[in-house]
């Protein structure tokens, strides 16, 4: 649940509400504060759909993921698996690193979303996603990880190859 001011999660293991999570909602939720592994979290006891169809926010451009980015809608521009085999499609979800060139961020393709089953990106592309952690030793600052949604969320990689005229290879 982001709004203009910040971002938190919302769980609850026992009940939806009646609800099923639309982008672009606004709901009334009231709980109690928690986290997990890290992760600032409401637990509901009630949620009420308040409006639908809103605006959603722009992503912020990052160059870090931390507590700052955590819940919120971040973008990550020009970057490119670090390792391409940790894109295994296994599990409730897997973690992959993908790097600027300068910084190295995790990110989390949980099984739940259209992304996971689907080829590993080549190349460098921009990726846009939620900001999580997944930390579980006090003091919780550590584990900050991207989570994208959707395919969508991913631009076409670039993929370029060139060869140097001749020319070039002669230059001392």
């Amino acid at each position: 649940m982001i709004d203009g001011t910040d971002g938190i999660n919302v769980f609850n293991g026992s009940s939806n509400f009646g609800y099923t999570v639309t982008e672009g909602d606004s709901v009334h939720v009231s709980g109690i504060i928690d986290q997990f592994n890290g992760l600032t979290q409401i637990v509901p006891d009630t949620l009420t759909l308040e409006d639908t169809g809103l605006e959603l926010m722009d992503p912020l451009v990052i160059t870090e993921l931390n507590e700052s980015t955590e819940s919120q809608m971040v973008t990550i521009r020009c970057v490119s698996l670090v390792d391409p085999t940790e894109w295994t499609n296994t599990g409730v979800g897997f973690n992959v690193e993908v790097t600027d060139g300068v910084n190295t961020f995790e990110m989390r393709i949980d099984e739940d979303v259209d992304i996971y089953g689907t080829e590993a990106p080549e190349g460098r592309f921009t990726v846009i996603g939620i900001g999580g952690q997944f930390d579980s030793s006090d003091p919780f600052d550590s584990g900050y990880q991207l989570l994208p949604r959707y395919l969508e969320d991913f631009t076409d990689p670039l993929v370029a190859s060139f060869i140097a005229p001749d020319v070039w290879n002669t230059l001392e």
